[in-house]
């Protein structure tokens, strides 16, 4: 994207999730879904769900604790399953607030002190902005929008969960979830808002015990694959909303149906293998 197309910039850190999910304009998770197809990326719609909400619940837990009571209360598993009069009043008493079963808020308060302990990932957090909403206005029919996770005069900060911080499975989780167009969607909204170019970092933390911690830093070839891949979304949705057009996977042609790359590497059959030293014909 060029950065100098920006025509005005909004930027609030106080903004509501809800107050931020209202704003009329285009956010990464949606414009992802352009890169399956225009039809995946029309029918897409702005909903909210249980693990979004629990996500949420997870970042505010690390990145703004003392908001924590104020926007969340904590259903207790004494108190039993989320119907009848209690649930009614429960949720009556907690009018405003999200809530939260126990058992991911005990689960959200150990990945907290997971982070907390880490002292490179809490080196990040000593400084900067959590949640940050920043929206700009495009040469396009549309305007952008974007909530960083934590803003820093040096860098971007965004917190991912993920099965495993081992750099091979990061990395292969990272590339599958798209967190590189992420991190350039995010740079390009930090520009509009401060005018750096600022590095991408993620704090990845285990999903389960030990919660392990490991802080990734996007090299500049990974963050120039996502650069691309934002300015290929973009270009599809200029061409798309123009024309009205929104076609599938497909694009009305018949698709060849191949082996997958790692079928193949598979599917590569031997004459020989070898056993206690000895080649032996197959």
């Amino acid at each position: 994207m060029d950065a100098l197309d920006a025509l005005s910039v909004v930027v609030d850190p106080d903004l509501t999730f809800a107050e931020y999910r209202d704003w009329d304009a285009v956010n990464i998770s949606r414009l992802k879904k352009i890169l399956v197809s225009p039809k995946h990326y029309k029918y897409q719609q702005d909903k909210d769900s249980e693990a979004f909400r629990v996500g949420r619940s997870l970042h505010t837990m690390v990145l703004q604790p003392t908001q924590y009571p104020v926007l969340y209360a904590v259903w207790l598993d004494e108190q039993g399953r989320r119907y009848g009069k209690k649930w009614n009043a429960f949720k009556e008493a907690e009018a405003g607030k999200e809530i939260i079963r126990e058992a991911d808020y005990n689960r959200h308060l150990e990945i907290e002190r997971a982070v907390r302990h880490d002292d490179v990932a809490c080196k990040l957090l000593d400084e900067g902005q959590p949640e940050v909403s920043i929206m700009w206005e495009t040469l396009g029919e549309y305007d952008c929008k974007a909530r960083v996770d934590w803003l820093r005069d040096d860098c971007l900060v965004d917190l991912k969960t993920t099965s495993s911080v081992k750099p091979d499975d990061f990395a292969r989780d990272a590339y599958r979830y798209g967190y590189h167009i992420q991190a350039a969607w995010y740079r390009e909204a930090a520009f509009r808002a401060t005018r750096k170019v600022l590095p991408f970092k993620i704090i990845a933390v285990e999903k389960e015990s030990p919660h392990d911690v490991a802080v990734y830093r996007l090299t500049d070839e990974m963050l120039k694959d996502g650069e691309q891949t934002v300015d290929d979304a973009l270009t599809l949705l200029e061409l798309c909303t123009e024309s009205d057009s929104w076609p599938g996977v497909g694009r009305g042609d018949e698709l060849d149906l191949d082996l997958p790359a790692w079928a193949q590497v598979r599917g590569e059959m031997v004459d020989t293998v070898t056993i206690d030293g000895e080649e032996v014909g197959v």
